[in-house]
């Protein structure tokens, strides 16, 4: 990939939301969220702009949530309110980020379950193919 193509995607992206006013309410919130880390720094799921207000405006303190991969989003149930968040994890290294940034959270049930490769006839062995997966946690 070209170094600047990113750089001309992100240009393209800007000159249409500033023609379009619903792209156009979120263009500082995009612009900030290009930065290192943002969801994780500020506890912002990967969602939509308009599906995170939505969330925000439905938050109700004592919620329940049970969420599958952690990270961002793990932290906005936190700093939304939510009473209790069980949150699972697939990979081990990021497992433990976001071990790291919830520590102390009492409210906060993080798990790491490893995928289990299963041997399926006719199904060549891709790790990238969730068909080759599967966890037997009881949990």
């Amino acid at each position: 990939m070209h170094p600047l193509s990113g750089l001309r995607t992100d240009a393209r992206f800007v000159l249409n939301a500033l023609q379009d006013a619903h792209l156009r309410k979120h263009l500082l919130w995009w612009l900030r969220s290009k930065q290192k880390e943002y969801l994780l720094r500020h506890a912002c799921p990967w969602l939509t702009f308009d599906a995170i207000l939505a969330l925000r405006e439905r938050m109700r303190p004592g919620i329940r949530v049970f969420e599958y991969g952690s990270g961002g989003s793990t932290l906005f149930w936190l700093a939304n309110q939510a009473a209790q968040v069980v949150s699972v994890e697939h990979n081990p290294e990021w497992f433990r980020v976001v071990s790291d940034r919830v520590q102390g959270q009492f409210t906060v049930d993080l798990r790491l379950i490893l995928p289990e490769v299963v041997d399926m006839p006719g199904h060549p062995h891709d790790p990238a193919s969730p068909h080759l997966y599967q966890s037997d946690d009881a949990e």
